[in-house]
């Protein structure tokens, strides 16, 4: 099974305020800077994709949520025991654009979903009590 690494956004600006290229590129800096402290006796293993989400403040406080999860294709020479990541785990559930496109996974998935229900912003906001 192929694992994914999580991170949230501690930054001032809202990942729904980004373009997907700002991400991808800020992502990739990082991740870039973690690969490269690494030592070369060591290894990332099992890893094929990195996922960058909105921090319950940040979606408290704007009433939305986003995520960004791409594939870690460029990085697999860095990775042990590297797989393609399933469609599924990039959280892209229609097995109908599969077939549109002829692929069975893409690089990359970033979605934003709106918190309408004020209920929710409050328990976010307290805390999820």
């Amino acid at each position: 099974m192929s694992k994914t690494i999580k991170l949230q956004n501690a930054g001032v600006r809202a990942l729904h305020q980004m373009s997907e290229i700002e991400i991808r590129e800020l992502v990739e800096k990082q991740t870039q800077q973690i690969l490269e402290s690494i030592p070369k006796e060591i290894r990332v293993a099992e890893v094929n994709s990195v996922q960058l989400e909105s921090s319950l403040k940040q979606a408290a406080d704007d009433g939305v949520w986003a995520q960004w999860t791409r594939a870690c294709c460029d990085k697999r020479a860095s990775i042990e025991d590297f797989t393609d990541p399933a469609n599924a785990e990039l959280g892209i559930s229609s097995p109908d654009v599969e077939r549109a496109v002829h692929q069975n996974h893409f690089d990359s998935n970033f979605s934003i979903k709106q918190v309408t229900e004020e209920a929710s912003l409050q328990k976010i906001k307290a805390g999820g009590k």
